[in-house]
C-alpha cells in the first residue's frame, strides 16, 4: 500500500511557482501594498515549507533505520552533487556577462568561488548551500539530543536570533548590530545554525506528534493572520523584508501540518512528477528572469512567462531522467 501524500507533492509544486513570484516581484505593477502583501507574506512561505518538509521526510527516514545516520548520508551526498551541478551551470551562465562588463578575471572566478561556500553562488542557491551545512546539525540533534522539552527550546532559541538579526537589527544596540553583521559574511552557515535547522528541526517534532486537522487549520489562520499584521508594521518602521520573522516559524508549523493531513484525491503519478520537478523549478528559474527582465514590460507577464518556461523544462527533464532510469532496469 502506497501511504505517500500526494499533497504535499502539490504544495512543493506550488511552492516553487510561488518563489518565481518572489522573483519577478509579481503585483509590482498593479499596487504596492497587494505586491508586499501577497509577494513578501504569502510567497515567503514557500522556503519555510521547503525545509518542514525535509525535515518531517528526514524524520520518517530515521525513524524507520532507528536513527542511523544512512538517510542523512543519502541526503547530504545528494544535495552536495546537486549544488556542485548548478555552481557550475551559474558559472557558465555568468561568464557571458562578465566579459560584456569587464569583470572577467581571475578575481571573478576567486569571488565566484568564495560565494560559493559563503553564501551561495547565486542569490537563491543560498537554500542549498546552507542545507548542507543544516543535515548533519539536524542529525546530531535528533540523535543525541534525548530530552525533546531542551531540544524544542533550541530550536525556538535559534529561530528567535535569526528573526530578531534578520527583521529587528535596526532597534538593537551597534555591537550586537556588528556581531550580526560579521555573521552576514557568511551567511550560508549563519542561515544553517539559525533558520534551516529549526526549520528542520520543526518537520521532525511535527513527525512526532500528530495535532488534528481542525486545530492546525484554526490555528494556521491565526498564526498566519498575526504574520500579516507584523509583516505590515515592520513595513511601517520602514523594514520592506520580512521572509523569517517571528510568527513566520508558528505559521510554517501549522501550514505544514494542515497540509500533511490533507488527502486530496490526486493523480499520484502527475503530483509525484510535480513534486520532483519542483527543485528543477527552484534552481532553474532565476535564469529565465535575468533574461527577459529588461525585456518584458510587466511583472505579471514575465512571471507567467518564467513560470511556463521553468515548468516545462523541467517535466521534460524529469520525464528523460525516467526514461534513462528504466531503459537502465
Amino acid at each position: 500500500m502506497n501511504d505517500r501524500n500526494y499533497t504535499i507533492d502539490l504544495f512543493k509544486f506550488i511552492s516553487s511557482i510561488l518563489i518565481i513570484g518572489i522573483h519577478t516581484n509579481l503585483f509590482v505593477d498593479i499596487n504596492d501594498t497587494l505586491n508586499f502583501a501577497f509577494v513578501d507574506i504569502v510567497c515567503r512561505l514557500a522556503v519555510p515549507f521547503f525545509a518542514v518538509c525535509s525535515g518531517y521526510f528526514l524524520s520518517k527516514s530515521l525513524a524507520k533505520n532507528e536513527f542511523r545516520a544512512k538517510p542523512i548520508k543519502k541526503q547530504e551526498w545528494k544535495m552536495i552533487k546537486l549544488y556542485a551541478l548548478w555552481t557550475l551551470l551559474y558559472l557558465l551562465y555568468s561568464i557571458p556577462t562578465w566579459i560584456k562588463t569587464g569583470w572577467m578575471s581571475f578575481g571573478a572566478f576567486k569571488d565566484y568561488a568564495l560565494a560559493t561556500v559563503t553564501q551561495g553562488c547565486h542569490y537563491h542557491l543560498w537554500y542549498l548551500i546552507s542545507l548542507i551545512y543544516a543535515l548533519p546539525l539536524f542529525y546530531l540533534c535528533v540523535r543525541f539530543i534525548k530530552n525533546r522539552k531542551l531540544l524544542f527550546a533550541l530550536m525556538i532559541a535559534l529561530y528567535i536570533i535569526k528573526a530578531i538579526s534578520y527583521g529587528y537589527t535596526q532597534w538593537l544596540p551597534t555591537f550586537i548590530q556588528t556581531i550580526f553583521g560579521i555573521g552576514g559574511k557568511f551567511s550560508a552557515l549563519f542561515d544553517a545554525v539559525f533558520l534551516l535547522l529549526p526549520l528542520l528541526l520543526l518537520g521532525f517534532f511535527i513527525s512526532q506528534k500528530k495535532i488534528s486537522l481542525k486545530f492546525s487549520l484554526v490555528v494556521f489562520i491565526v498564526s498566519f493572520s498575526l504574520l500579516t499584521v507584523e509583516a505590515f508594521t515592520l513595513k511601517v518602521f520602514g523594514q520592506e523584508s520580512v521572509s523569517f520573522i517571528f510568527m513566520t516559524f508558528p505559521t510554517a508549523y501549522f501550514l505544514f501540518s494542515l497540509i500533511s493531513q490533507i488527502n486530496w484525491n490526486l493523480n499520484g503519478k502527475v503530483c509525484t512528477l510535480l513534486g520532483s520537478a519542483s527543485l528543477i523549478i527552484y534552481c532553474f528559474h532565476p535564469m529565465i528572469v535575468e533574461l527577459f527582465i529588461d525585456i518584458v514590460p510587466s511583472s505579471i507577464i514575465l512571471f507567467l512567462g518564467t513560470a511556463i518556461i521553468s515548468v516545462l523544462l523541467s517535466l521534460i527533464l524529469m520525464l528523460i531522467k525516467a526514461r534513462i532510469k528504466k531503459t537502465h532496469l
